[in-house]
């Protein structure tokens, strides 16, 4: 089961949306046009759409089936601090003296760069379930890290 927010289920369904209907639009006229260029067996163009098409049908089938098995997660109030990390919180975090601030999201929404982390990724997986004020530490590519939780809303 995924878990998604309320923004990452307006996501899926967007890309769900786009996929099924301009990007297969998109893909059937490039195979009708490879295949005018002759005999497909060794249609290069032919043979590299049709790898375009099976992976999109991939995708269209991963996010259907996302959309049939997931959970939606609510952020608790703005005005009101969690008493306890759980998907969908924004957790402010003191690492090596450095102010962070992570959302805890579904993998289907995670994004690192932007401060949205996986609840399955390895510091998703320590936030989950830890209080205001606890000390802990995450291994990370960059040696072992000491997190401090400062906030939860």
């Amino acid at each position: 089961m995924d878990f998604l927010t309320q923004e990452g289920l307006e996501q899926i369904k967007k890309e769900l949306s786009l996929l099924r209907t301009s990007k297969r639009l998109e893909i059937a006229k490039r195979l009708k046009e490879a295949a005018l260029f002759g005999d497909l067996s060794e249609n290069t163009e032919y043979v590299e759409v049709k790898e375009a098409e099976a992976f999109l049908e991939a995708r269209i089938e991963e996010l259907e089936d996302i959309l049939r098995n997931y959970q939606l997660v609510t952020k608790p109030p703005s005005r009101m601090q969690a008493d306890m990390v759980e998907i969908g919180c924004a957790v402010h975090v003191e690492v090596d003296r450095q102010k962070r601030v992570f959302q805890l999201v579904g993998k289907e929404e995670a994004r690192p760069q932007e401060g949205m982390v996986s609840s399955s990724s390895p510091i998703g997986r320590a936030l989950l379930g830890k209080k205001l004020g606890e000390e802990f530490f995450v291994p990370t590519p960059g040696g072992r890290k000491r997190f401090r939780i400062t906030k939860i809303a």
